[in-house]
């Protein structure tokens, strides 16, 4: 199944992350957004470093955030926090192992823990597991990024709770959800044909 949401991508271009007008890592200080066609008028994906491989995101409307989330290597998820209803609990996930024995993502590891859960003053505990594929390439807009494809899967005791394909991009250390499990069949959802400077691409958002 991965592999033909792979082949369908057919995104087999030169990189060219390293031009001048296409963001790199060290861009997530003055952070990095994202612009999809047919989304939410003014909606933007916003990275922004947050410390040493932990990475903060945020989804905004109308440069309103209505959510929120901490990945380590822009993967693994730390806190999230939904806000397009209004303000609620921040959840928060915790590594056993702490954050020392999250793998940075790379072709062919395959990893797995029970993360606990905390949110609204409850626990819950389910298995996170992350699968690794070979590197392909990612096109947005006129950048093109080496991508790690994570076949990502989150189980509970009832059973399965949600399986994703995200792409990692080394060039700019984060993650972008590619792929979403909807009845039993992996379909494609990444949309987003613009990246630039959050600052940049939010001020046209607001105009």
């Amino acid at each position: 199944m991965l592999r033909s949401v792979l082949t369908s991508a057919a995104l087999a271009l030169s990189a060219s992350a390293a031009l001048a007008d296409c963001p790199v890592s060290g861009d997530l200080i003055r952070g990095i957004a994202l612009s999809a066609p047919g989304a939410a008028p003014g909606y933007l994906d916003v990275y922004y470093g947050a410390g040493p491989g932990i990475v903060s995101f945020f989804a905004l409307e109308d440069g309103r955030v209505t959510y929120q989330e901490t990945d380590a290597h822009g993967l693994y998820i730390l806190t999230s926090l939904d806000l397009f209803d209004g303000p609620l609990n921040t959840d928060s996930y915790t590594y056993s192992g702490g954050l020392a024995e999250l793998p940075k993502p790379s072709p062919g590891i395959t990893w797995s823990a029970v993360v606990k859960r905390s949110a609204n003053g409850e626990t819950s505990s389910a298995r996170h597991s992350y699968a690794f594929a070979e590197a392909t390439q990612l096109v947005i807009g006129a950048c093109t990024y080496t991508a790690i494809p994570a076949d990502v899967r989150v189980e509970g005791e009832d059973g399965p709770i949600s399986h994703a394909i995200m792409y990692y991009l080394p060039e700019l250390g984060i993650s972008v959800l590619y792929a979403t499990d909807i009845d039993g069949e992996m379909n494609v959802i990444f949309q987003s044909d613009r990246i630039g400077y959050a600052d940049d691409l939010l001020d046209r958002a607001g105009q």
